[in-house]
């Protein structure tokens, strides 16, 4: 087991995977599948965790996600990324294809740019 919590580098490739490398030793963790929906990804970015509520669930779970962006689709998957296809969304957001994506600073909102909106 661990003695500490690991922290993470993630990079994205030309084959639909997603790499994950120690952020002190630069070795390769993991690779894992990620999102394909008919282009790789090209842009991933972390969304920030949730703010804590004044009421809290019992059991409630406080998931972290990344957004993603390829040519054609915006997506979240959930962190950890465990190349599970079922924790992987994606929508179509611009017909003439995506050219950014951003998040809002607290992370509820994801902003698309695309085609000529630039």
């Amino acid at each position: 087991p661990a003695v500490t919590k690991e922290s993470f580098l993630v990079t994205t490739n030309d084959q639909f995977k997603f790499k994950l490398y120690n952020s002190t030793t630069k070795m390769c963790r993991k690779t894992v599948l990620g999102p394909t929906y008919g282009t790789p990804a090209c842009k991933i970015s972390v969304l920030p965790a949730p703010r804590a509520k004044k009421r809290e669930v019992a059991g409630e779970e406080k998931r972290r996600y990344i957004a993603v962006m390829t040519k054609e689709k915006v997506g979240l998957c959930i962190v950890p990324l465990d190349g599970n296809p079922y924790n992987y969304v994606a929508l179509t957001a611009h017909p003439g294809g995506v050219s950014d994506v951003v998040h809002a600073h607290d992370g509820k909102y994801v902003f698309t740019a695309g085609g000529e909106d630039l």
